[in-house]
């Protein structure tokens, strides 16, 4: 395999679509991996308020190495508060 990463315009239509089918019926969730990931650790909430506003309710944080994190921030003491 190998890494896919949504366009942010792509993501926009997503969110358009869902958007026109109605907030009840389709559920967004976003799976972050590699810088994103890094950006949530050091506590950057940028990207993820960006996603809520467009309709995702649900995040899952992909922190593991194979997926490009830096295992340093990982291991922060302030990571878990970060996430949070």
């Amino acid at each position: 395999g190998k890494p896919r990463y949504a366009s942010p315009a792509w993501v926009e239509q997503l969110s358009q679509a869902r958007q026109q089918l109605g907030s009840g019926t389709t559920l967004l969730a976003a799976h972050l991996c590699s810088t994103r990931v890094d950006e949530v650790l050091r506590g950057e909430t940028g990207f993820v308020s960006r996603l809520q506003r467009l309709g995702f309710r649900r995040i899952q944080v992909n922190a593991t190495a194979v997926n490009g994190v830096d295992m340093s921030l990982v291991n922060s003491p302030d990571a878990a508060t970060n996430i949070l």
